[in-house]
């Protein structure tokens, strides 16, 4: 619909209406208006995520990568799922990237530890392309590398901060092909800050489209970013600051500054296509809530309490001041898409919550029209989706991490 046209759409008719390919979606409790405005469209929707139907995972994984078996996983980081199957894993504590077997068994080491061509120091994104294509970002070393189907190098690309300037860092680098790269830069620090101390070290998001030498396409898109906690001896992370959104899958690209459910779908180079808001999101910061998390980062200082006590008490002034705190939490913690264009998005926890993300996923037709709501066993965290599984590291008893991959099993007729 053009020119400002409006439609109300009941989501339960999904797969008639859209011919999207996938099973109904919500209750008629949860509606959308999609309207248009330029050719852009406006997804608005109404409702509680609640009422959405329920998408389960088999009981049991159909692949497993035991971390307690070779190669030794330490600290499982980035996960992407091939389209036969195979799986590239992280192993954040080495430094190392591994390509496994469709069953699980490890095939190769893709990359180790070290600054030549194909190694890392510092791996934060991997991403997947067209024809199993597979990039690799290194913020220490602050270039995109590119490896073919079996793991083998490609190409690597530098990309600096000359971007941005001085103060910025690139935080994260995706490819969608040989000729188009992408860039998640942190900006400089907000020169109008208040110069008392301590204070919100606030920074906007940047993306920037690069072509295949790592040279800018165009001007960036520039968004809300978080901060955190600036003190006269440090610059600590702030539990309760939204963290901006970048997913990067299907050719799309979705941002959002995670402040409020404003998610902007956009092509690869960066034209937007589609907004999707969702009112109701914003909760307030509770008493219960804050001890919590008090109490969980005042235990993880222990060691360092230990011999800076003195520190430790800055650090936890500063980071719980009531100047500081926000009055409302932020709407959205992650999102991912995955290969069919699906957007998978997180409720916001607070930075201390890491492991403890059951039942906060829900998932969006490429549309934007809200499907289902995805329940996580406990001490998991999603990591990739393609197809109808689903793979996540899962944490054990012992504080082994594994990569285990389940079905989906959408529930409904």
């Amino acid at each position: 619909m053009r020119n400002g046209g409006r439609g109300r759409i009941l989501v339960a008719l999904l797969t008639a209406l859209f011919g999207c390919g996938e099973r109904p979606g919500a209750p008629a409790s949860v509606e959308v208006t999609v309207s248009d405005s330029a050719g852009v469209a406006r997804v608005t929707i109404t409702g509680s995520v609640l009422d959405l139907p329920q998408w389960a995972l088999s009981a049991t994984p159909v692949v497993e990568i035991d971390g307690a078996s070779p190669p030794f996983l330490g600290s499982v980081g980035e996960v992407e799922l091939l389209s036969d199957g195979r799986l590239l894993v992280e192993d954040e504590q080495s430094h190392e990237l591994y390509l496994f077997g469709a069953n699980g068994e490890p095939l190769r080491r893709v990359g180790g530890r070290g600054e030549g061509p194909g190694e890392f120091l510092n791996l934060t994104e991997l991403s997947l392309a067209a024809g199993d294509t597979a990039y690799a970002y290194d913020r220490r070393l602050y270039r995109i590398t590119e490896f073919d189907p079996t793991g083998g190098l490609v190409s690597t690309v530098r990309v600096g901060r000359e971007f941005a300037g001085e103060g910025t860092l690139v935080l994260d680098g995706w490819g969608f092909d040989s000729d188009h790269l992408l860039i998640h830069v942190m900006g400089p620090p907000d020169s109008s800050a208040a110069p008392r101390l301590p204070r919100r070290d606030q920074r906007d998001a940047l993306l920037f489209p690069l072509d295949g030498s790592g040279l800018a396409r165009s001007a960036p898109r520039r968004f809300a970013g978080g901060y955190s906690i600036e003190g006269e001896r440090f610059d600590a992370p702030a539990p309760f600051a939204n963290r901006p959104i970048v997913a990067v899958g299907a050719d799309r690209v979705v941002r959002g500054s995670g402040l409020r459910y404003e998610l902007f779908v956009e092509t690869r180079d960066l034209d937007v296509e589609r907004i999707i808001r969702w009112d109701g999101w914003r909760l307030p910061l509770s008493d219960s809530l804050l001890r919590a998390v008090r109490d969980t980062v005042d235990a993880g200082f222990e060691k360092l309490r230990a011999v800076r006590p003195d520190l430790v008490r800055s650090l936890m002034d500063a980071e719980f001041s009531e100047d500081l705190l926000p009055d409302t939490l932020p709407a959205l913690g992650a999102a991912l898409v995955d290969d069919r264009g699906r957007i998978w998005v997180a409720r916001f926890r607070p930075s201390t919550d890491r492991w403890k993300q059951e039942d906060s996923w829900h998932v969006l037709a490429p549309d934007g029209h809200p499907l289902a709501r995805v329940a996580l066993p406990g001490r998991a965290r999603l990591a990739a989706v393609r197809d109808d599984h689903v793979a996540l590291i899962v944490r054990d008893e012992l504080d082994v991490e594994h990569v285990r991959v389940f079905e989906l099993a959408p529930s409904g007729p």
